[in-house]
């Protein structure tokens, strides 16, 4: 692909990232549960939440890069387990927005896991040992990543 074509999709995707990032700035959105979109147990899972000025209807997941939330894209067709259905650590998130440090969540057992921010669950899993060397190895970049 030329320069000049790869320079224009580029452009196109930045300008669709800004557009659906104007329609969540000025938003709130609250914690509302987890999913994990391959099903695999123990593993990394996605926080969801809600939009309070939209109401309980639509979920979320943020968008970002490393600690920071640049975006909330709709979730649909995944299975949501709501925070009352579920068993976590003591957490005690503020509403987040645009801009706000982001939240990582990690499945420990079928109905367990361990929620927080990057350095929480960096030092959670310090502690967590499996004898998958996949799941490993994602630890591993987990924690060299946030170092």
């Amino acid at each position: 692909m030329s320069d000049s074509r790869e320079e224009s999709r580029k452009r196109y995707y930045e300008r669709v990232a800004q557009e659906d990032r104007k329609k969540c700035e000025g938003k709130t959105y609250e914690l509302f549960g987890v999913s994990n979109f391959f099903d695999i147990i123990p593993d990394f899972v996605v926080p969801v939440f809600t939009c309070k000025e939209e109401g309980d209807d639509k979920k979320y997941i943020q968008e970002g890069e490393k600690d920071h939330i640049n975006n909330f894209a709709e979730l649909n067709n995944y299975p949501i387990i709501p925070l009352a259905e579920i068993l976590t650590n003591d957490i005690n998130f503020p509403l987040f927005t645009v801009d706000s440090k982001a939240l990582y969540a990690f499945q420990t057992a079928e109905n367990e896991y361990f929620i927080g921010y990057s350095d929480q669950l960096k030092e959670f899993l310090s502690k967590f040992r499996t004898d998958d060397e996949i799941l490993r190895e994602q630890i591993t970049e987990f924690a060299d990543e946030f170092s």
